[in-house]
């Protein structure tokens, strides 16, 4: 079911959750207990230790983006993030 929904649906979400209230406890559930990350974009092994630590750190002064960046080890992690979500289309556009 997940899988049917729209790339550009999970990014508008995700960013909102991302850096929303909770986000630290938010995304760890929805990657360690729910194991959504495939169908986020997601690395297969998320770093939310780290996104915890950066999140705790500047709690809702972040761009979603950062944060995403933050659960990602490598530029193509974050790459195959971007070609998932189509985030690209966002970033030229404005949108």
């Amino acid at each position: 079911m997940l899988q049917s929904v729209s790339a550009e649906r999970i990014w508008t979400e995700l960013k909102r959750l991302i850096i929303g209230r909770m986000a630290d406890h938010v995304i760890r559930c929805m990657i360690e207990e729910c194991k959504l990350q495939k169908y986020l974009g997601l690395p297969e092994s998320p770093n939310v230790n780290r996104f915890a630590v950066v999140f705790s750190r500047h709690e809702g002064n972040l761009e979603p983006m950062t944060m995403i960046a933050s659960l990602c080890e490598t530029p193509e992690e974050i790459e195959r993030f971007h070609k998932k979500t189509k985030i690209i289309r966002y970033i030229k556009y404005g949108a």
